[in-house]
């Protein structure tokens, strides 16, 4: 239950405290004097979404703070006891907006995002205004109602019906996947089964193009290759008009041999030269193997750039690298075999949707008859309530149409309504005046309030459009509902003014050259007064009528 309420520097309110209290709370005022700006902070707090141009002129930021009384059995306690908070019985919840279009929300203290916000309000309000008399006109909307009023004995079976139908929407775009025109899958199949064949018959290996590249390179070089590989084995090894390098290295060893003689420590060096000479030999061997060994193959060079050009080609058209080729092939090999596969994979598929559709099928009759059940018991509620709403002979049904099975189900309904005797009830958007609508919503209101506890309701001009003693029926209706909930009403009418428990009047003043909008809980002769007002003026017999009305509201109380 809301105990208080405080805006700051929102629209025309620069500040403003409101104490709630149990019961009827009346919000009254002259047209465009801040009424709905109250209850647009309330909103906001709870989650609407802000905008900046709400924030009052002048002022960097709004800032909308609420206290709510928690009953023992309310949803919010699981909230709190999530976010570790403690609480005794009460929390506070605020927003602040600035002008930047950052949003703060805090509970008790705790900063929390404003999905938490919108979660908590919803156990907390339940608003109503002009808006949702459309939303009662549209058919799109009754099914949710009719669910709401369900409860939570379906909510099971609502969410195993979202899962089944997510599950068998997944199967029927599968299925769709699978069944391809038979030509089109057997072009696909063709294609696949050549470009794998393409790749198989290759024969590609990792790093196969390096090791072409440098043969390749040792094809195109063989002449230069073995002229200089033989050139450099008879520098190291031929004897001729110039000393080899081996001749020259004997002829040095001989040297050292002589000096040896006279001197014991030239061995060593003599030792390390022979060792050079082994390693000369050696190498010299191998240079005439290596140059011996080449031979230029024109054949051989053919080969390996056609094999070049075969890669290539494949690099073309299935990849950069070889490595990419291969990958790809093995990415063919699997869709083709799904292909191939298709039509056992489509019966498989077939079958277990067939199966889900029996699931849905139960699941969705189930459901029907809970509904249908719960519609026959708010027709024959609408019709207590629309009678203490003088309309005794009206008839409210909620119709039922079959629809393709979805996530809701497969029904679809509409709510259908008679203001008089004998007349054919017709779908509720096609009532034309707005009072009749208007008790249609209160008494739905009072089933809702009934049947789904939220502890406070709020009302924005719930008697628009009516007139005469059902304004009294209507007023009498309200004050039954605020006996079980607290109930904030704007209204404009003096006999529904009259039934509050509290009442609160708004009005417009000029402070420092600047329009404010104040609230001002009024009480004794403040309340005959704007009673008066409300009737018409502040004449003699206006407050007399007032009075009398009063006097009337407050034997309703009693009763």
């Amino acid at each position: 239950m809301l105990t208080r309420l405080e805006v700051k520097n929102f629209a025309l309110i620069r500040d403003v405290g409101l104490d709630f209290s149990p019961g009827l709370n009346i919000l009254t005022g002259e047209t465009g004097a801040g009424k709905s700006i109250v209850l647009g902070a309330l909103k906001l707090l709870l989650g609407e979404r802000a905008a900046t141009d709400n924030i009052r002129a002048g002022c960097d930021s709004s800032l909308i703070q609420g206290v709510f009384a928690l009953e023992e059995a309310s949803p919010v306690h699981e909230e709190l006891a999530l976010l570790g908070l403690e609480e005794e019985g009460e929390i506070i919840i605020s927003r602040e907006v600035n002008r930047q279009g950052r949003n703060l929300c805090r509970l008790n203290g705790l900063v929390i995002p404003l999905a938490l916000v919108k979660k908590i309000g919803r156990h907390l309000i339940d608003f109503h205004g002009q808006h949702e008399h459309q939303s009662l006109l549209d058919p799109g909307q009754h099914l949710r109602v009719l669910d709401l009023l369900c409860g939570p004995e379906t909510a099971p079976m609502k969410g195993e019906l979202k899962q089944l139908f997510r599950r068998f929407q997944e199967l029927s775009g599968k299925i769709a996947d699978f069944t391809l025109d038979e030509r089109e899958r057997a072009r696909k199949l063709d294609l696949l089964t050549f470009q794998l064949r393409e790749i198989e018959d290759a024969r590609l290996r990792e790093n196969e193009e390096e090791e072409l590249a440098r043969r390749l390179s040792f094809l195109a070089n063989a002449e230069k290759l073995a002229m200089s590989s033989s050139s450099a084995y008879s520098e190291l090894a031929v004897s001729g008009s110039r000393e080899s390098v081996q001749d020259r290295l004997q002829g040095i060893m001989a040297t050292l041999e002589d000096i040896s003689r006279l001197d014991e420590g030239v061995k060593d060096y003599l030792e390390t030269l022979l060792g050079a000479a082994e390693i000369i030999q050696d190498a010299a061997r191998e240079l005439r193997v290596y140059s011996e060994g080449i031979q230029a193959d024109p054949l051989e060079m053919a080969e390996v750039e056609k094999r070049i050009a075969e890669i290539e080609n494949l690099k073309k058209k299935y990849g950069n690298s070889i490595r990419e080729i291969l990958a790809y092939g093995e990415e063919v090999a699997a869709e083709k075999e799904r292909l191939e596969k298709a039509e056992e994979t489509l019966d498989k598929l077939a079958r277990e949707r067939e199966s889900l559709e029996a699931k849905l099928e139960k699941i969705c009759r189930d459901l029907s008859q809970r509904r249908q059940a719960m519609a026959l018991k708010i027709s024959t509620a609408m019709q207590e309530h629309l009678g203490d709403l003088a309309m005794e002979n009206a008839v409210f049904k909620i119709k039922f149409y079959p629809r393709e099975i979805s996530a809701r189900g497969s029904d679809a309904v509409e709510f259908m309504f008679s203001a008089n005797a004998g007349e054919p009830e017709k779908p509720l958007q096609k009532i034309v005046s707005g009072g009749e609508l208007s008790r249609v919503m209160l008494a739905l209101k009072n089933i809702m309030a009934e049947w789904q506890w939220v502890p406070s309701l709020i009302f924005d001009e719930l008697d628009a459009g009516i007139g005469g003693m059902t304004v009294q029926s209507v007023g009498e209706k309200v004050l039954r509902l605020a006996n079980s909930h607290q109930v904030v009403c704007i209204t404009h009418w003096p006999q529904i003014a009259a039934l509050s428990h509290r009442h609160f009047r708004i009005s417009k003043e000029i402070q420092e050259n600047r329009t404010v909008t104040q609230v001002r809980e009024i009480s004794g002769e403040d309340r005959v007064g704007e009673i008066g007002r409300m009737l018409g003026g502040a004449e003699k017999g206006s407050l007399a009528h007032a009075r009398a009305i009063l006097e009337r509201a407050d034997s309703c109380k009693i009763t």
